[in-house]
């Protein structure tokens, strides 16, 4: 587990032979049972390099750039945390996307305090933790979203 920095365009890199890897090497870091991967190892091979870094607080809707992310097992930390429930939709995946509500992504989600929404609250202890480990979130309610309509009205649970 590691935080990235967009600043730091990262070459993207896979261990061919794995290709569980290539999720998290998309991300700009690449995951194994033995730690990071030798990048000069011959199974090893540059396939793009990360530009930006987006986290995205509510599936379907628009996201935010940021400076950093924490990625570890579970993926990005404070990505896609809520979504919109669904009655119509089928059971085995009952939430809304953009695919099906084109409105949904001109709907842009704000975490209400940033800084506990970006990195876990024991990041320092969360970086050296094994595969397969996740690390503590902030409480619930420090992880609440006011939501921007494309018309600019602010929608917010009190």
């Amino acid at each position: 587990m590691t935080a990235i920095r967009g600043a730091e365009a990262k070459n993207v890199v896979t261990d061919w032979n794995d290709p569980t890897h290539i999720g998290l090497a998309l991300l700009g870091w690449v995951c194994c049972r033995h730690g990071t991967l030798d990048l000069k190892s011959s199974s090893m091979r540059t396939i793009g390099v990360v530009e930006s870094l987006w986290l995205y607080p509510v599936k379907g809707m628009r996201g935010e750039e940021m400076e950093e992310v924490f990625a570890g097992n579970s993926g990005v930390y404070g990505d896609r945390l809520f979504a919109v429930r669904s009655s119509a939709s089928p059971k085995r995946f009952p939430y809304m996307s953009g695919r099906e509500q084109r409105e949904m992504i001109q709907y842009r989600p704000r975490f209400r305090q940033p800084d506990k929404a970006a990195t876990p609250i024991n990041r320092m202890e969360a970086e050296s933790m094994p595969p397969g480990v996740n690390p503590v979130s902030a409480d619930s309610t420090e992880l609440m979203v006011d939501v921007e309509t494309a018309d600019g009205e602010t929608l917010c649970d009190r």
